[in-house]
């Protein structure tokens, strides 16, 4: 049972594999993440804690969303897209350990992109990420469809 269970597995894989590949060969304007060059990956938005929103303790924290887009080097986008897990756990550690602090009821995001840039490259290793952008809010829609294919091949 195991042994078919592994042979549909590596089946899977080898008719997977050259599909992604055809796939983003089809359109001419498509990018992979096998393609040089930079790449920009918009995560979903991750829920963290924002302290000073409905009262002037710290402690008391409320939770919004705010969304990451990262671009990748020009030959970093496989290890990023390998690493995609670890940076997003390093990008909510930090973030629950020093919240994001709010001003006149608004989310101040504005230092957390150099903040997440840091612990994008901590988790994912340096020449992976090539900036991070932060953006505090509902998210907006992504750059363009090529993001969602290779946020998928990420995942």
């Amino acid at each position: 049972m195991l042994r078919l269970r592994l042979a549909a597995l590596a089946l899977a894989c080898l008719v997977a594999v050259p599909a992604l590949a055809e796939e983003g060969a089809s359109s001419p304007n498509k990018k992979t993440a096998f393609d040089a060059g930079e790449h920009l990956l918009q995560l979903p938005p991750l829920w963290v804690p924002v302290a000073g929103l409905r009262s002037r303790n710290p402690a008391t924290a409320e939770y919004r969303p705010l969304t990451m887009r990262l671009t990748s080097t020009e030959h970093g986008m496989m290890q990023m897209c390998h690493r995609l897990p670890n940076i997003v756990e390093a990008f909510l550690f930090s973030l629950n350990r020093e919240p994001v602090r709010a001003v006149q009821g608004r989310v101040d995001a504005s230092g957390l992109d150099t903040r997440m840039l840091e612990e994008a490259l901590r988790a994912a290793g340096p020449g992976t990420v090539k900036s991070v952008e932060v953006i505090a809010g509902p998210p907006p829609p992504p750059p363009d469809k090529t993001n969602q294919d290779l946020l998928a091949l990420c995942q």
